[in-house]
């Protein structure tokens, strides 16, 4: 798992954080409540294959860290891979053919939940 930096923390969202889709990429814009002052930030994920949300009871707290991640456990990308071979298809079409630029990662939110994005 690999710590990445975000512009503000995901531990003080009062009204975020909000999720928007366009096509196959997803917008998580999220606020920051300091010292009277509300502060937004937008992260964005190009060519999303697969997302999720989990409800903060649902976490396993041995996994939780707040603000975003990148997993290099890869169980729900082989999963996504096995139901592409159900259908036949080529390993070398999935993602794009592009499977090596896959990456998995996870935004939790203080008393909000947990996005994971593919």
């Amino acid at each position: 798992m690999k710590f990445i930096k975000l512009p503000i923390p995901t531990s003080q969202c009062d009204e975020g954080p909000l999720l928007s889709m366009d096509n196959s990429d997803i917008t998580i814009k999220y606020d920051y409540y300091y010292d009277e002052n509300i502060f937004w930030t937008t992260v964005r994920f190009e060519y999303v294959y697969a997302f999720k949300f989990l409800e903060c009871k649902y976490i396993d707290t041995n996994d939780f860290c707040l603000g975003m991640v990148e997993i290099h456990e890869f169980d729900w990308i082989k999963e996504l891979l096995k139901n592409w071979e159900k259908d036949n298809r080529s390993l070398k079409d999935i993602f794009g053919g592009e499977l090596s630029k896959i990456h998995h990662y996870r935004m939790y939110f203080d008393d909000v939940g947990m996005f994971e994005i593919i």
